[in-house]
């Protein structure tokens, strides 16, 4: 790959200042019809070159991407950031394999902040978080947001929403009620709670409403995540 250059200053959010050792990092990776994760292609290096900027490098694998073929690769360059808080932002830049030429995006995404509850809730909480996702940044896109909460058990209950509106505003997101239907949840206490953010480009003609779960990390160009945060449930 050509030498990029990455700039996190639009990850408003993330601590740039504060970012964990070793990080960021670079990757060369590929989503591949059919299958959720990514096939690892190679391995970069990142240098800093200012306040939030960073040169990226990495090689690849041709014949990895050839052996891929009839599974059609679409091949990306991955750079991370990661902050002691865990607050992370992630950029996925296309990049055409045989050339190694990349087709950057507008950059990262700010972080998805969660509002701290000001009491205990009893039953199904409601989470506020700042709006950093609009599905205008990139052609085809969508935007996605989870929301994880993980009791004391480790156990999860994972909450899933198109965001259909702009940035610049806070989106409140109730969990189902569990008490009428009388069906089992976390354990009451101190719930983690945390917010991820996705803008996915859409290959398959899906819509907010119409698509397959997996696309969300198969077809993911930005990612963010919060900080977690405690919620006292009673």
């Amino acid at each position: 790959v050509a030498p990029y250059s990455e700039d996190f200053l639009s990850a408003v959010g993330l601590d740039t200042g504060n970012i964990e050792p070793g990080y960021p990092r670079a990757r060369v990776l590929s989503s591949l019809i059919g299958f959720e994760g990514q096939v690892l292609l190679g391995v970069g290096t990142v240098t800093s070159t200012g306040p939030t900027t960073y040169e990226v490098d990495a090689n690849y694998s041709l014949p990895i991407v050839a052996g891929l073929s009839n599974f059609t690769p679409v091949t990306w360059l991955v750079t991370e950031a990661v902050d002691i808080a865990g607050r992370i932002s992630r950029s996925r830049v296309f990049l055409d394999p045989l050339g190694g030429i990349l087709l950057p995006g507008p950059g990262p995404v700010a972080i998805p902040t969660i509002t701290p509850p000001t009491a205990p809730f009893t039953g199904s909480p409601t989470v506020t978080i700042a709006d950093v996702l609009d599905a205008s940044f990139i052609n085809l896109g969508m935007a996605v947001v989870d929301i994880t909460a993980t009791d004391s058990a480790g156990r999860r209950w994972k909450l899933i929403a198109a965001d259909r509106d702009g940035v610049g505003r806070f989106n409140t997101y109730q969990f189902p009620d569990l008490v009428a239907p009388n069906v089992a949840g976390l354990s009451p206490g101190a719930w983690s709670m945390t917010v991820e953010g996705r803008l996915i480009v859409s290959f398959t003609e899906s819509t907010p409403d119409d698509f397959v779960l997996t696309e969300r990390f198969r077809q993911e160009i930005y990612y963010s995540r919060a900080e977690n945060v405690t919620f006292t449930v009673n």
